[in-house]
């Protein structure tokens, strides 16, 4: 994942992959 500001939306996204 890269560093974004937005580590909610990718939080969300690394929940629903991992």
């Amino acid at each position: 994942m890269t560093s974004s500001p937005s580590i909610g939306l990718w939080g969300l996204i690394s929940m629903a992959f991992g």
